[in-house]
């Protein structure tokens, strides 16, 4: 009998998709021995990301203070309700949606409405780091011109799903709030 080389504990998953990253896996550096998992969440390797994770953090931990109404009011429902589907079978199920589309759908509500910034040069000089000054300098006013914003997730993560909230959102902030 030929024995597997598959480490079947490394696709064991360390979180829940719907809860925020607590753990990863890096390689370990003894060849041939299983994976070492970190608890903490992988860092970004951009220092915007990571400032903007931290204070996404603590906005969402203050129920998102700042905010109006509408954006609690949605947030609320879409993160902190039960959401009960049925397949096509009638089996009911409860639908919940991953973290990195509540963190991608929170930054753009917050950057946009909590923190008003609408360009790239007024982003990078809040949440770069330490070089943020300079950095804000060398954006062109042509890159500077339009608002932009971007949701970085992985294959399969559920950017459809993210944008049909940013559409909701838009949409009922637009409705509700008189300042939107």
């Amino acid at each position: 009998m030929t024995e597997s080389v598959l480490n079947t504990a490394a696709l064991e998953p360390l979180f829940e998709p719907w809860e925020e990253p607590r753990a990863h896996r890096v390689r370990n550096p003894e060849k041939g021995k299983p994976a070492l998992v970190v608890n903490q969440r992988r860092a970004s390797p951009f220092p915007i990301v990571q400032n903007l994770r931290a204070e996404l953090k603590q906005w969402r931990e203050s129920f998102y203070v700042g905010a109006s109404d509408t954006t609690r009011a949605l947030l609320t429902h879409w993160f902190e309700r039960p959401h009960r589907m049925s397949t096509p079978a009638g089996d009911e199920f409860e639908f919940r949606y991953y973290f990195c589309q509540r963190e991608a759908i929170e930054a753009l509500v917050y950057l946009k409405e909590v923190r008003r910034i609408d360009c790239l040069s007024s982003l990078v000089s809040e949440f770069e780091g330490p070089s943020r000054e300079q950095a804000a300098l060398g954006i062109t006013p042509e890159e500077d011109t339009w608002t932009r914003f971007a949701f970085k997730l992985a294959t399969g993560a559920g950017k459809t799903k993210v944008m049909s909230l940013a559409i909701a959102w838009s949409y009922f902030h637009a409705l509700r709030e008189s300042e939107s």
